[in-house]
């Protein structure tokens, strides 16, 4: 099931506004942070130009947040090497999304942002 109008509009304040937020106006030319909504999935991702063609860029995902509707929860993944997708212990698990950006921002563990 896809999230509604309402729900989409809530995820853009929440992650949406916050990626933005985190690259300066002065090197958004090299880096930017984004999202994308896969069914009950919202899968962030890192953007920079290639190395070899600096006009086209590589998008390298790092996080994945998923809705569980059946237990009103969300669960957070991070991006193994393997590639991989590993429920981020120990907090894996929250009610509400601004939780879950709560623990991404922290980063304790140094698996979204190295």
């Amino acid at each position: 099931m896809a999230f509604s109008e309402t729900e989409l509009k809530r995820i853009d304040k929440l992650v949406g506004e916050y990626l933005r937020n985190l690259v300066p106006l002065h090197v958004r030319h090299q880096l930017q942070y984004v999202y994308r909504i896969e069914n009950q999935n919202v899968i962030l991702c890192e953007e920079r130009p290639r190395y070899d063609k600096p006009d086209e860029w590589s998008s390298m995902d790092f996080a994945k947040l998923r809705y569980i509707q059946r237990h009103n929860h969300w669960n957070l993944y991070w991006k193994r090497a393997s590639g991989k997708w590993e429920l981020y212990a120990p907090k894996g698990e929250a009610k509400q999304l601004a939780t879950i950006m709560r623990v991404i921002d922290q980063d304790n563990y140094g698996c979204f942002f190295g």
